[in-house]
């Protein structure tokens, strides 16, 4: 969990792959909500040289536009609760590149912390 608001930027070089910035202020899931809500969160779908993408989810705002080239720490958007959700948070996760939004995701090691465990606080430099 993160605070509503709260900056969220690309962890690796790469371009805006797929956007979803449709739910605003006043929307049935822009607080948050049930399965119904899935398909509504917004999110931002950034595809890298690798042939990987890294897919950010519930941001109560989007900054960037389909196609757009944005480097490591490039701002995204800002964190949220839109979609399927019970509260504020970054979902965040690198993915194998696939035709849909969300693909199989692939094992991340964040610096600070090296391989999470279940239950670990981990605060990155992708928040800012």
């Amino acid at each position: 969990g993160v605070g509503q608001g709260t900056k969220l930027v690309a962890m690796a070089d790469g371009v805006v792959h797929r956007i979803y910035d449709q739910t605003k202020p006043g929307d049935p899931c822009y607080d948050g909500g049930g399965p119904e809500c899935g398909p509504y969160g917004n999110l931002v779908v950034v595809l890298h040289g690798d042939n990987t993408s890294s897919y950010y989810k519930h941001l109560s705002e989007v900054h960037v536009t389909l196609g757009q080239p944005v480097l490591r720490a490039d701002l995204l958007g800002l964190s949220g609760t839109t979609g399927y959700s019970t509260g504020p948070h970054a979902h965040i996760m690198r993915q194998e590149n696939c035709p849909e939004n969300k693909c199989q995701s692939i094992p991340l090691e964040f610096i600070e912390a090296e391989v999470p465990v279940e239950g670990q606080v981990v605060v990155s430099m992708n928040c800012l």
